[in-house]
């Protein structure tokens, strides 16, 4: 559920009175860095009452790490929100996402040179060690990436074969995963985090990322991660066959 405090309010009138009943009901409060603290609390105070169990937010690249790979961590937006929850004894889907300049191209290109990933695998390393201090131990890596044409490449024998980025994220999964784990043993580590279910971008990122050569996404993954975006209401919806 995509977040501002009047969508979350509109939700609780349209809920039980006492609120949600499902405790695996996460807000998705996107993008959380830009919220002051102040306001973040306020947003929390109402997810809260709606007995959600936590929330799904961005824990920021740029926010963990500097250029030379030293944790920023205390003090940056991504820890006061990490400390927020920790206090409203809510739980965090950390979402790992948004890239700096000094690593990649674009905030949303996927890391891919061994400069790149080495980066990346610092800031996934740094979270997970600053989240599993507060007790947090479920990621998602990525924000849709398919729908980036910066992540789109073509075939390297020359043939106009448009690939949708699948073995790149494949590739920067593994890393993120094994790092993770190597904290949090039992961590949940969402992806392959695609936009949409139709859409060609995500049905070929995702398969790409199944067959990727030395990362195969299924190998590794534990927790299933797409974004469907049905285009009409849930009961006239075809959604589940979609996925499946």
């Amino acid at each position: 559920i995509d977040s501002s405090v009047d969508a979350m309010e509109a939700v609780i009138m349209k809920t039980d009175p006492n609120g949600i009943q499902n405790e695996n009901v996460y807000f998705s409060v996107a993008p959380a860095h830009r919220y002051n603290g102040d306001n973040f609390e306020k947003t929390i105070d109402v997810a809260q009452m709606t007995n959600a169990r936590g929330i799904r937010a961005e824990v920021c690249w740029w926010a963990v790490v500097n250029p030379d790979g030293e944790s920023i961590w205390n003090g940056s937006s991504s820890q006061q929100m990490a400390q927020i929850l920790k206090n409203h004894n809510m739980d965090l889907i950390a979402l790992l996402t948004n890239a700096p300049g000094w690593a990649v191209p674009h905030w949303g290109y996927y890391p891919r040179t061994t400069e790149q990933l080495e980066k990346w695998s610092i800031f996934t390393q740094t979270a997970a060690n600053e989240l599993n201090l507060l007790g947090f131990d479920k990621f998602e890596i990525w924000n849709e990436g398919n729908a980036m044409p910066q992540n789109w490449t073509y075939a390297e024998d020359g043939k106009t074969v448009l690939k949708y980025g699948g073995e790149l994220y494949a590739n920067m999964y593994k890393i993120a995963k094994q790092n993770i784990t190597s904290v949090i043993a039992d961590a949940k580590v969402a992806g392959p985090t695609a936009a949409g279910t139709l859409r060609d971008d995500a049905k070929y990122h995702f398969l790409e990322a199944m067959n990727a050569k030395d990362a195969e996404f299924w190998k590794y993954d534990n927790v299933l991660s797409l974004h469907s975006y049905p285009w009409h209401k849930p009961e006239g919806s075809n959604q589940i066959t979609d996925v499946e």
